[in-house]
C-alpha cells in the first residue's frame, strides 16, 4: 500500500496495532504517529525506543484497558503534540544528515 491510497486509510485511522515478534524500523509506526493515531505494539527491542510518545501502548502494559484508548484517543492535543514531535525526530533531512555523519572520515570533520 502506497501514494494516494495509503494517505487516505492513515488520514482515517485512529488505532493501530502492531503484534510482532521481530521488527527494524517499522515505518507504519512513525507514520501513524505522524498521522495523530494512538498505536499499541509488541514489547520487542527494536520497538522500545517509541515508549517516548504517549500515545503509545505496549500489549504487555497490565495497565492498558478500554478506559485509557478511549481517552488517549479522545486527547487531540496531545496526538498533535506527539505527531509534531515524531515529524522533527524522523524527518528526511535529519535522517540523511546522521547518514552523512556516520561515514565521514576524520579528514573530512578537520
Amino acid at each position: 500500500l502506497y501514494g494516494d491510497k495509503k494517505y487516505e486509510i492513515l488520514k482515517n485511522t485512529h488505532l493501530l496495532l502492531l503484534n510482532s515478534k521481530f521488527e527494524a524500523q517499522p515505518l507504519v509506526v512513525i507514520e501513524a504517529l505522524i498521522f495523530e493515531c494512538v498505536v499499541i505494539l509488541s514489547k520487542i527491542e527494536m520497538l522500545e525506543e517509541f515508549k517516548r510518545f504517549s500515545n503509545i501502548k505496549f500489549f504487555t502494559d497490565q495497565k492498558l484497558s478500554e478506559i485509557i484508548l478511549v481517552e488517549s484517543l479522545k486527547d487531540k492535543n496531545n496526538l498533535k503534540i506527539n505527531s509534531n514531535i515524531a515529524k522533527k525526530i524522523f524527518n528526511f533531512d535529519r535522517f540523511s544528515k546522521k547518514i552523512i555523519n556516520t561515514f565521514k572520515t576524520e579528514n573530512d570533520i578537520n
